[in-house]
């Protein structure tokens, strides 16, 4: 009888320990690019090996009552072409979720304005980012020192519609603090930086999102040495899936202000000429406005859905209030997909990046290879 008992105890510990155990899980993408640069003094034509964005992670949640539930989630990224520092911060946090209330969460999250980008960006990560979006727009920023509360999903016109919200403190000992990297925040409030989001999707393929970041550390690509500002962001996408085609419509539009211009960075951007914080500063507070958009398709084979095929169109204009001609950013990228099974992918792309300043212009042709594996 006691060994029965003794036997009963241990297997209900080992279900409860199983229950509270994390999930392993992350991503190794990695490819073969080729850089080719038009009219630049400083970047020279060459090849490159680059990890895509690869990441390690451990996940998972554990009820506490029928409807109470404590989860969290931890990442790493890894650099797995041997570049860089590994196990550098990703997405890190710890809460509570009810699927009556929703969830609670604080750690170091993503702005649900780039969340919003999920799906939509068609090139994320190609070419260590140098393809996707962060590389025309604004906005691709990851938060510190964030409490985020996510509302559980509503049936509204036949879909779900969800609202996000997230606060960001700077941590500061005054409220003229500066903030020196993207996702950063300055002063010592709760609510220095936040950003917010709608989401909607149905089962007929449509899906949309509307979301604001306000006061988020961002970089800002059309001011030289694009330098680091606090930036006032508002994001649109949209996208239509036609299931049985098997064609895909994606689309973001978007505009950025500066919030504040006085930020401690002033570093150069790769192949820009560095300059003086207070020349940064100027630059930024003659910034108007940047506004720009994104739309891009993708079309799965009707007689072999292993392969699918994508264009995507980036466009970004920086204009400003004073004697200064706007600057262009145009990125248009081609590529096809092979998956190899449900966690593998080869890939291969070519994409064509344009800067213009009203006075020169700067193009750099990309093309690579790539192998991406989900465990």
């Amino acid at each position: 009888m006691n060994k029965l008992l003794l036997a009963v105890l241990v297997s209900g510990v080992g279900i409860n320990a199983a229950q509270a155990a994390p999930a392993l899980y992350g991503k190794l993408d990695v490819s073969v690019d080729r850089f080719d640069y038009d009219h630049s003094a400083s970047n020279k034509d060459n090849w490159k090996v680059d990890s895509n964005s690869s990441l390690v992670g451990i996940k998972g949640d554990e009820k506490l009552t029928d409807d109470l539930s404590v989860f969290y989630l931890i990442e790493w990224q890894i650099s797995t072409d041997g570049d860089g520092t590994d196990l550098g911060q990703r997405n890190r946090y710890l809460g509570l979720k009810s699927d009556k209330l929703g969830a609670l969460k604080i750690g170091k999250f993503d702005s649900y304005v780039k969340r919003l980008a999920g799906g939509i960006d068609l090139f994320d990560n190609y070419a260590t980012n140098t393809v996707d979006i962060a590389g025309t727009l604004t906005g691709e920023n990851r938060l510190n020192n964030t409490v985020s509360y996510e509302t559980p999903n509503f049936k509204v016109l036949g879909g779900d519609l969800q609202w996000n919200a997230l606060l960001s403190s700077g941590e500061d000992n005054n409220d003229d603090a500066t903030v020196s990297s993207a996702g950063d925040s300055s002063g010592k409030s709760l609510a220095d930086a936040w950003s917010t989001s709608l989401n909607y999707k149905n089962n007929s393929g449509v899906s949309a999102g509307l979301g604001y970041d306000s006061g988020v550390g961002s970089k800002w690509l059309g001011v030289v040495g694009s330098p680091i500002a606090t930036a006032n962001i508002v994001r649109g996408t949209g996208a239509v899936n036609f299931k049985e085609a098997g064609l895909t419509f994606t689309a973001l539009l978007q505009r950025a202000t500066v919030d504040n211009a006085n930020t401690s960075s002033a570093a150069a951007a790769s192949g820009a000429t560095p300059v003086t914080i207070a020349a940064s500063i100027a630059a930024l507070n003659n910034v108007d406005d940047e506004t720009g958009y994104t739309v891009g398709a993708r079309y799965q084979l009707a007689h072999y859905d292993k392969i699918s095929v994508k264009a995507q169109y980036n466009h970004a204009t920086t204009s400003f209030k004073q004697l200064t001609k706007d600057y262009d950013v145009d990125q248009i990228a081609l590529g096809a997909d092979y998956a190899l099974n449900s966690h593998t992918r080869a890939y291969t792309y070519l994409a064509q990046n344009e800067k213009d300043n009203g006075k020169t212009s700067a193009k750099t042709k990309i093309g690579g290879v790539g192998l991406e594996y989900k465990f």
